[in-house]
């Protein structure tokens, strides 16, 4: 309950905030992550300096998620442009790993995988561009990985191109699914953000007229009193309403509503 109030209240049914909850979410598991990641590597031995400086960024990166949901300041933007930034530092540290320096055994895993937990959340648009990103990468990578941990004897050109071939396959087809549930998530958030609109509207409009109901100016009227602003208030009488009802029926007094609304 206390970590649930130290976080701004979150309004499910308002898209922007929804975004809100999937950065602090985000944020959160990030941070979690990353703690246990450097913390298993370093406890068997595997942690490098790469591993550590990369995680300067993606720590600040996380960190600034945060203060954007905070502060509700342009959070979707600000969660893609993250997502993306730790999916470059993950394989920009990465490389500089693989390339220059010696290739850890853990290191193809952690470039197959870690980007998944990245795209779960992320924009699908931006997903499906680094589908082929993804792949390229992942194939390069296996390659290396190939030549520095496969036996002597079981290298050759087709050995080493199916295998990587294989893992860029998986990695990228993850990502791609991933993607795809990413876009059936927007799409149904959107469906569903619109029903509850529509429900509202409904629950706030008269029928009859179209014009706001009980409901939506008692809400109005308590608005304004609780923000303390000044507002003017009219009030209209039909006279002689009732004996039109009586003598034509409530069809023509209803077309009377109509025309002076």
């Amino acid at each position: 309950m206390a970590v649930r109030n130290f976080f701004p209240s979150i309004d499910p049914a308002d898209p922007n905030q929804r975004w809100r909850k999937y950065g602090f979410f985000a944020a959160l598991m990030g941070g979690v992550i990353l703690v246990c990641l450097l913390a298993g590597l370093y406890a068997y031995g595997r942690a490098t300096a790469v591993l550590f400086a990369a995680a300067v960024p993606c720590s600040l990166l996380l960190v600034v998620t945060a203060i954007s949901c905070w502060l509700n300041y342009h959070v979707k933007a600000v969660l893609t442009a993250v997502l993306v930034s730790i999916y470059a530092v993950i394989w920009g540290f990465g490389y500089i790993e693989i390339v220059f320096l010696e290739m850890q055994i853990h290191a193809l895993a952690l470039y197959m995988f870690l980007p998944l937990i990245i795209v779960a959340i992320m924009n699908h648009k931006v997903a499906f561009a680094l589908v082929p990103v993804q792949f390229g990468l992942v194939f390069h990578a296996t390659s290396l990985y190939v030549e520095a941990y496969y036996s002597p004897e079981y290298l050759s050109g087709a050995n080493v191109f199916y295998i990587a071939s294989v893992s860029a396959a998986m990695s990228g087809l993850s990502f791609l699914m991933m993607a795809k549930v990413s876009m059936i998530r927007e799409y149904s958030d959107r469906s569903l953000l619109n029903v509850i609109e529509v429900n509202k509207s409904l629950a706030r409009t008269d029928h009859l007229t179209g014009l706001s109901n009980r409901r939506a100016f008692f809400e109005e009227l308590n608005e304004l009193w609780q923000e303390g602003e000044s507002f003017v208030l009219a009030y209209l009488d039909l006279l002689r309403f009732k004996p039109v009802n009586d003598q034509y029926g409530h069809a023509a007094g209803d077309a009377i509503l109509k025309e002076l609304s």
